[in-house]
């Protein structure tokens, strides 16, 4: 998995990138102290091709997306 690294003034942020990164996800999520209410952005077509299961894996992992 890559990892970019977003820096910004007020707030920083990371990129995850690599292969299966869907499925891995919600542990990913977990491992940055993540819980609760989650926000899915997208668009259309990524949506209907990745965006429900993303969903039901979040969903199945104890967040609320």
């Amino acid at each position: 998995m890559r990892k970019i690294n977003v820096k910004l003034k007020d707030a920083s942020y990371e990129i995850l990138i690599g292969p299966a990164i869907l499925s891995e996800v919600a542990e990913s999520f977990k491992k940055l102290g993540c819980a609760g209410k989650v926000v899915i952005v997208t668009n259309s077509i990524v949506k209907n091709l990745y965006g429900y299961s993303v969903q039901d894996s979040l969903a199945a992992a104890g967040f609320n997306p």
